[in-house]
């Protein structure tokens, strides 16, 4: 049982890492990364600065650490290089460099300086904190993939078994485990959405971003019967 509640858990995680926001700013309240002092830049970090970039470190650090008094230690540690900030701007100034002409590039910049476009730059912290919301609560259909992330970490050690069985080592799926493919993914999602569920009756859906709460909701709701192990091996 334990083996199974603690593949769940890394399964919630990888599905909440997958339905992460790439925009969303730190919790009010906490501390979080600074953005570095504007200099002359080229026209990607032009661009880059005006999407107010730090922000998504704010939820890259979200993403694998948890709310509250964790995150506040993670970002002070994260300032303590004062470089990593602006190395990371030049990485994404590079990568839209390679996409846009420097024209296109101060168009973009342009809108984003404008009245209209600051607008939109503040606006999206709260619209991805909203979205997060709704799925802590099972009320957005971003839910889906958390399910999806779950099961499939399920699933991995069943399929690894049955590759090894069939003497397969390259990516693909053996035709035994294709056949028996749909029962076991809808066993495997039935069991992650009713994790899910129980966390979010007791309002505790934030906990599923935390690896350590997630094996521990996993284990009560088998423990309680509420979400019976699925047989994932065939047997």
């Amino acid at each position: 049982m334990l083996r199974w509640t603690r593949l769940c858990g890394l399964g919630l995680a990888l599905a909440v890492a997958l339905t992460a926001p790439v925009e969303a700013a730190g919790p009010a309240g906490t501390d979080s990364p600074k953005a570095p002092a504007v200099a002359a830049a080229t026209p990607g970090l032009r661009l880059v600065r005006a999407l107010s970039l730090h922000s998504m470190v704010d939820a890259m650090l979200g993403a694998v650490v948890p709310p509250g008094d964790p995150m506040v230690i993670a970002s002070r540690m994260f300032d303590q290089d004062k470089g990593t900030l602006s190395a990371f701007e030049s990485e994404v100034a590079g990568l839209y460099e390679r996409r846009f002409t420097p024209e296109e590039l101060r168009r973009l910049a342009e809108f984003l300086e404008s009245d209209l476009g600051k607008k939109w730059v503040a606006q999206q912290p709260d619209i991805v904190r909203e979205q997060m919301a709704a799925l802590d609560q099972g009320k957005t259909s971003l839910g889906v993939m958390r399910e999806i992330g779950c099961a499939t970490s399920l699933l991995a050690p069943a399929l690894a078994k049955a590759k090894a069985k069939a003497g397969l080592s390259e990516p693909g799926i053996p035709a035994d485990f294709q056949a028996r493919f749909d029962a076991l993914a809808t066993a495997s999602r039935g069991f992650c959405g009713c994790i899910f569920r129980e966390a979010e009756k007791k309002g505790k859906g934030a906990a599923l971003r935390d690896p350590a709460q997630l094996e521990s909701l996993a284990q009560e709701a088998v423990t309680s019967g509420a979400c019976p192990l699925p047989s994932l091996d065939g047997k």
